[in-house]
């Protein structure tokens, strides 16, 4: 995963630095988002995440005995699903 820089002019304080731009770890300015005014008079970077792919049911794990990836009846989890120690 590349990583992104969200640029301002300071640090963090009660006086925080302003916006400058988004780069890339090249320095090079990207665009990242859309810019949108809230009703409540601030301004906001919309960045929108991809949505994850879709998994099959041939990717989650075995099924249960009642055909089920998950099941209370016979309290059925996929190994890969629980916590390892």
């Amino acid at each position: 995963m590349s990583k992104i820089q969200i640029v301002f002019d300071g640090p963090p304080s009660n006086k925080s630095g302003r916006f400058v731009e988004v780069e890339n770890e090249e320095g090079e300015s990207i665009a990242v988002g859309t810019w949108a005014q809230r009703p409540d008079g601030y301004w906001a970077l919309v960045i929108e995440q991809p949505s994850p792919a879709p998994v099959s049911i041939d990717e989650i794990a075995h099924l249960c005995n009642h055909g089920y990836a998950i099941c209370s009846p016979c309290d059925h989890v996929p190994y890969s699903w629980k916590v390892q120690p």
